[in-house]
């Protein structure tokens, strides 16, 4: 039997272009996630700027796209396929832009494989703890990796501002 305080799932916000986490959102209960992602991009807006949020069919919803659009967000959704219209709209919207929302993906398994794919604190808050200092440890590591492919495909630029 499973412990009821236990995460039942997290949810990221990605940055696809640095592959670092804007938001996180963890809870213990089964909730859609149509009913995560506005407190997530909600929180997230007041320290990033997003102009696109891609995602999967599961958040297909007229509310959130309203209120992204309203937030100046371009919802690239695509629409779970119940009319002819729905099907217009998928085929409108351009591939390149919405795969960018495999990255998502790309993070979960980048954490995976280095922090493990299982959380060792048994109580709900700790295992909270430890997924945030997961998340924390590689945005950091992000930013390193950033940092050091600049410093080595530039390296003459760093002489000419004086650092070596």
């Amino acid at each position: 039997m499973q412990n009821p305080h236990q995460i039942n799932e997290g949810s990221f916000l990605i940055d696809t272009k640095q592959l670092t986490i804007l938001g996180l959102h963890i809870t213990s209960t089964r909730k859609h996630d149509t009913q995560i992602v506005m407190p997530l991009v909600n929180k997230a807006v007041e320290s990033f700027l997003i102009k696109v949020l891609t995602a999967d069919k599961g958040y297909d919803d007229k509310k959130i796209r309203d209120n992204l659009r309203s937030m100046g967000i371009r919802p690239l959704i695509r629409h779970r396929e119940f009319k002819p219209i729905d099907i217009a709209h998928n085929a409108r919207m351009k591939n390149k832009d919405y795969n960018q929302r495999v990255k998502n993906e790309t993070v979960n398994s980048m954490i995976k494989r280095k922090y493990s794919d299982t959380l060792c604190t048994k109580t709900f808050w700790k295992q909270v703890k430890e997924v945030l200092f997961m998340a924390v440890v590689h945005n950091i590591e992000r930013k390193l990796s950033v940092f050091y492919l600049r410093i080595s495909i530039e390296p003459e630029k760093l002489y000419n501002i004086g650092l070596f």
